[in-house]
């Protein structure tokens, strides 16, 4: 009876589970520009990575940017609820977050070049 708790913790350590994530290769999307910055997206979305945007991009206008949610989330596959915004100011790093459901908010917050957004799994 000891083997089977055993063999099942070891098949979720090795195989793990939908919300293990390894480590993504980063991809790179658009193109360097005077006129562009680049962000990385991260966490639950289609396609993260690096990419080249026009300067003056919103937190509310990139999420068509990215392709959506990545459906990692739990409860049906449920979209992140909020994005948490990291930024480098005065050589500290800064680390916001804001609820999805504020769309003028995110339409007030303009990106930056080196910003860092995370899309956080809704997880039980």
């Amino acid at each position: 009876m000891r083997t089977i708790p055993s063999v099942l913790l070891l098949c979720m350590l090795f195989l793990g589970c939908k919300h293990t994530q390894s480590l993504p290769i980063v991809a790179e999307y658009g193109t360097a520009g005077a006129d562009n910055i680049q962000v990385t997206i991260r966490g639950d979305v289609k396609h993260p990575g690096k990419y080249w945007i026009p300067n003056g991009t919103t937190l509310a206008g990139i999420a068509k940017v990215f392709g959506g949610s990545g459906g990692r989330g739990d409860f049906g596959g449920v979209g992140p609820l909020s994005v948490i915004l990291t930024r480098e100011i005065a050589g500290k790093t800064i680390k916001t977050k804001y609820s999805l459901r504020h769309q003028e908010q995110l339409e007030a917050i303009q990106l930056k070049d080196g910003d860092t957004l995370h899309y956080p799994a809704v997880l039980f």
